[in-house]
């Protein structure tokens, strides 16, 4: 091809090429920023420069307060139900963004000789199982490793874990209560990997609800009487929050938090029957739950078929899954739009037996869970 002499000559393959180390890794680090976890966790593999550039502590700080993650979806996963009987043990992962369900495999140390019946808690990409022989484990299902902790300090009455805050490579802490004659908190923390004793509150509750986190406090919902509740992370003080509870019969309530606020979701019941599902907003200046949204009647109606007297709750990031625990029936809503759907229905063949209600809301973490060794040892064993 002729080209005219005082034309310019066109760029070399190298030039015309962009590359990596062109340009400073701090822009890289930007751009990687605003990826999910799943893309981040991909891009690694490219080649050795991204995988130093994605690992290096630099990144990871900037990562995880960058405030574009916060409203993305795409590595939400809820974690409806389990079958824990098969010879392959896995749990049905719906993922709203893309609505569609995906086999998370339970990590095989869990459902040996010792496979685990209930999980207690989650929260990040993290659940603590109780395993049939009484022991308690921690475990990353996405990356499906996980390592056996202490037994809890023994108290008065039983134990439970109220909630687990996944602070990524920080670690992570449980918070544990028992409510026999009052209520005793104790904190697991995962830097020390033990058990303390950290507040109790005199009052008599039968039993304290889901737990939701907020700026460093931890609201729960006491059932018998029913009050609000807040345990300062740090401090471990209780205390009682100032509100009034909705004045109708709440059944099946469920406290979640979405955009720096406190939500309550429950259903009203008449006549042994849930006739209304209601979500109400708290406003702390007028120390009230106010009403802010409802459950359309049409989709209530299909969502509660013949009869309802119970049904699930699940929440992260302002998307809320609700199951009518005698159907099954799932439907969704987006807070942030009010959207509602119903989701895809779940593809797996699970059977009677092992079909089981699992309840929790994941996503993958981008630091490493560290085992220990005792978990080790059990793993080679």
């Amino acid at each position: 091809m002729k080209t005219d002499a005082s034309s310019p000559p066109p760029p070399s393959e190298e030039a015309a090429s962009p590359s990596m180390e062109r340009l400073p890794v701090h822009l890289w680090e930007q751009v990687f920023s605003f990826l999910p976890v799943s893309t981040v966790l991909v891009s690694r593999a490219v080649c050795r420069l991204w995988d130093a550039t994605l690992r290096s502590a630099p990144f990871s700080s900037l990562y995880a307060a960058a405030p574009a993650r916060h409203e993305q979806l795409d590595d939400l996963h809820f974690l409806l139900f389990a079958d824990l009987g098969s010879a392959a043990p896995f749990a049905a992962a719906y993922r709203p963004s893309q609505d569609r369900w995906s086999a998370l495999p339970i990590p095989r140390p869990a459902c040996a000789a010792s496979c685990f019946h209930r999980v207690h808690a989650s929260g990040g990409a993290l659940v603590l199982a109780e395993q049939k022989n009484g022991s308690f484990v921690v475990h990353d299902l996405f990356a499906g490793v996980g390592h056996e902790i202490a037994p809890m300090v023994s108290l008065q009455g039983q134990s439970y874990a109220l909630g687990l805050i996944d602070n990524g490579q920080l670690g992570y802490k449980i918070v544990a209560v028992s409510t026999l004659d009052r209520v005793v908190s104790q904190v697991f923390d995962s830097e020390t990997c033990l058990w303390t004793w950290k507040g109790e509150f005199l009052g008599r509750f039968a039993v304290l609800g889901n737990s939701a986190n907020l700026h460093g406090v931890l609201y729960c919902l006491s059932r018998a009487p029913d009050h609000l509740l807040a345990y300062e992370l740090d401090s471990g003080e209780w205390s009682l929050v100032d509100v009034a509870m909705p004045p109708s019969c709440v059944v099946c309530p469920h406290l979640l938090v979405h955009r720096g606020a406190l939500f309550l979701i429950g259903g009203e019941e008449e006549g042994g029957d849930i006739s209304r599902i209601v979500m109400w907003e708290l406003d702390g200046r007028e120390k009230r739950w106010r009403v802010c949204g409802c459950m359309p009647d049409e989709l209530l109606q299909e969502f509660r078929g013949q009869r309802m007297n119970h049904f699930y709750t699940l929440d992260r990031k302002g998307v809320v899954c609700f199951c009518n625990t005698s159907s099954n029936v799932l439907l969704m809503c987006d807070l942030r739009s009010m959207r509602w759907w119903w989701p895809k229905k779940c593809p797996f063949l699970i059977s009677a037996d092992g079909h089981s209600w699992f309840g929790h809301a994941l996503e993958p973490r981008l630091g490493d869970f560290r085992c220990s060794v005792q978990f080790a040892r059990h793993q080679k064993s």
